[in-house]
């Protein structure tokens, strides 16, 4: 935020961070609108773009389920089961579908989250 503005980092109060944040989650924002549109997982010809990783040459979903990551992201709920009637465009679907569901998610619990501190903020506990 303060190379955005030029500005020193001390001159950038919680409350810039948090109107940051919750400006970028709005429709519109560039993290709203870079969750609406990434793909957890994508084939493009024969390379296949998962968890952040490159599958080339013929990798099978097998190749993908049997990685660290995709064990990891099941542990987490950031991808489906492993369902053994799934093929490769099966689980594509399925898993960027469950992501899409996850985002609204955590937009939701985002958006919950700011209110209810601009609620606690006015309150007077003393």
């Amino acid at each position: 935020l303060a190379h955005i503005r030029v500005a020193g980092a001390e001159s950038i109060s919680n409350r810039d961070v948090t109107k940051s944040f919750e400006d970028n989650l709005k429709p519109g924002g560039h993290t709203s609108e870079y969750l609406r549109m990434v793909q957890l997982a994508v084939k493009i010809g024969d390379t296949i773009f998962a968890y952040s990783e490159v599958y080339a040459d013929g990798c099978q979903l097998s190749d993908i389920r049997s990685g660290f990551r995709h064990q990891n992201a099941i542990r987490l709920g950031m991808t489906p089961p492993d369902d053994p009637a799934d093929d490769l465009k099966a689980w594509l679907t399925k898993a960027n579908k469950l992501a899409r569901t996850n985002v609204r998610g955590w937009k939701y619990k985002a958006s919950f989250i700011v209110r209810q501190e601009k609620d606690d903020e006015g309150t007077d506990d003393a």
